[in-house]
């Protein structure tokens, strides 16, 4: 299981990247509370939130991810006051350093950081 949701979270990273991301999930994370956390994120609704969070915000998201579709960024990015939504290319929900957009993930972060630092 745990390899098939490494398969899922980071298709595009190389095999040994997939198995250390099954071998940290299994250190992490027991079956158990796998399930548990997964029907947490699949049912729960804070959207209501949203417009009250005042801090920068900044949401980077994949346009191939298969665990959160994009269109759940766009509906986070629309409620939060003061969020920027940047998409990538990518099939990675978690995206690792050989995806070809990793440079320019990398440097939208810096740049957020340092700009709300």
């Amino acid at each position: 299981m745990r390899d098939l949701m490494a398969q899922i979270i980071t298709p595009g990273a190389s095999d040994e990247e997939r198995r250390q991301t099954a071998r940290d999930m299994r250190e992490m994370i027991s079956p158990k509370n796998m399930g548990r956390y997964r029907d947490v994120i699949d049912y729960i609704d804070i959207r209501h939130l949203l417009p009250s969070v005042e801090v920068p915000c900044l949401l980077c998201h994949s346009t191939g991810d298969r665990m959160q579709p994009v269109e759940q960024g766009q509906i986070f990015a629309k409620g939060l006051p003061n969020a920027r939504l940047i998409t990538y290319e990518s099939n990675n929900h978690l995206m690792t350093r050989n995806d070809p957009e990793w440079p320019r993930l990398e440097r939208d972060v810096t740049a957020f950081l340092f700009a709300h630092s």
